[in-house]
C-alpha cells in the first residue's frame, strides 16, 4: 500500500491593507494577483500550485514576536487541498 500525498495548497494572510502587501509579493515573487471577489485579493504561482490570499481586516493587529501570548498571536493555517 502507498501512502497518501499531500499537496499544500495555500496560506493566508490577515492584513490591513490587501493591496499593498498582495503587490509586494507579487512583485517579489514574480507571480501574478487575481482576485476572487471584494474580500480575497490572492497571488498565486505560475504553475498554479501555491496561492498566497490576502485577507484584509479593518482592526488588524500586527504579530508580536515574542512568547508573550497577547491578542494578536501569530498563528499558521496551512491548508491542503488534496490526498492521493
Amino acid at each position: 500500500m502507498s501512502k497518501p500525498t499531500i499537496n499544500f495548497a495555500s496560506v493566508t494572510l490577515d492584513c490591513p491593507n490587501q493591496e499593498e502587501l498582495a503587490n509586494f509579493y507579487a512583485a517579489l515573487l514574480g507571480w501574478n494577483k487575481q482576485r476572487f471577489d471584494e474580500e480575497w485579493l490572492a497571488v498565486i504561482s505560475p504553475d498554479k500550485h501555491i496561492c498566497l490570499l490576502f485577507q484584509e481586516i479593518e482592526d488588524y493587529l500586527p504579530p508580536v514576536w515574542s512568547l508573550q501570548l497577547s491578542a494578536a498571536s501569530l498563528i499558521a493555517a496551512p491548508i491542503f487541498n488534496s490526498f492521493k
